[in-house]
């Protein structure tokens, strides 16, 4: 089944109420998992999609694809006006953020650990080579940020244990991109560790490429909603919230994927 809309944000303005009611009242689980991922939850929308037939019914709607394995929503009126209607992209409450911090980090290092197993044993393409990824304890200690200094460091941390040592590692193997390479393998995962290469390259460079350019803009349009910078509240960790979420639900989907 499929809605019968039109497939431009002129016309679909006139029926989002309508389409939207319909979800609500006959649909509700579905409407409720379209609400998590509108608001930017992809990593609790990834975990609660394991239990239900929710995912297949989005699809089945027209509502739901995926991109390099990373669900998303198709009509980004109706995404906009879910999201709008829910209070806006999600973000962790203050209060919350340590605690927040110290389950997600950690968990983090535990499922990509357990994602190399799965790798070795599916004898698939290694992501770090024999000794993992180094400086696990620095990785471990990251902490809630509240400014833009303190994201730097957090995104530095990421790039230098995440991506800088598949780089070594393709290095060593004489095979210089070997990073870009694991698209093709990882396309999930690698989505998670371009977003960490490309925020460190505006964080520690003055001057950046086009093409890196063109791609910062581009995350930072998905992760903050299409809202400007500057228009968002607690940009710095809204912005590490995105990034440890989407590599969160990227372990997932890897995972997941070679189970």
């Amino acid at each position: 089944m499929r809605w019968p809309w039109v497939v431009r944000d002129s016309d679909l303005c006139f029926y989002c109420e309508h389409v939207v009611s319909e979800l609500r009242q006959f649909y509700p689980d579905e409407y409720a998992m379209l609400e998590i991922l509108a608001r930017r939850q992809v990593s609790d929308f990834v975990e609660l999609a394991r239990e239900g037939n929710w995912v297949r019914h989005l699809k089945e709607y027209g509502l739901l694809d995926e991109r390099s394995g990373i669900p998303y929503i198709t009509i980004p009126v109706i995404e906009r006006y879910v999201a709008e209607r829910a209070g806006g992209i999600y973000s962790v409450p203050p209060s919350s953020r340590k605690q927040w911090a110290s389950r997600r980090v950690p968990n983090i290092v535990h499922d990509l650990r357990a994602l190399e197993r799965r790798i070795d044993l599916k004898k698939q393409p290694p992501l770090f080579g024999p000794n993992s990824f180094p400086e696990a304890d620095k990785l471990a200690a990251i902490k809630a940020v509240n400014s833009e200094q303190e994201f730097n460091n957090f995104i530095n941390v990421l790039n230098r244990c995440l991506v800088e040592s598949i780089d070594r590692f393709g290095q060593h193997q004489g095979q210089p991109n070997y990073f870009w390479d694991l698209k093709k393998n990882y396309p999930a995962l690698f989505a998670a560790l371009e977003r960490i290469r490309v925020y460190r390259h505006n964080a520690m460079h003055s001057f950046l490429l086009p093409q890196v350019k063109e791609k910062l803009a581009a995350y930072l349009n998905i992760d903050l909603g299409k809202q400007k910078p500057s228009d968002v509240p607690d940009l710095w960790f809204v912005l590490q919230q995105r990034v440890l979420d989407e590599l969160f639900a990227a372990i997932q989907i890897e995972t997941a994927r070679l189970n």
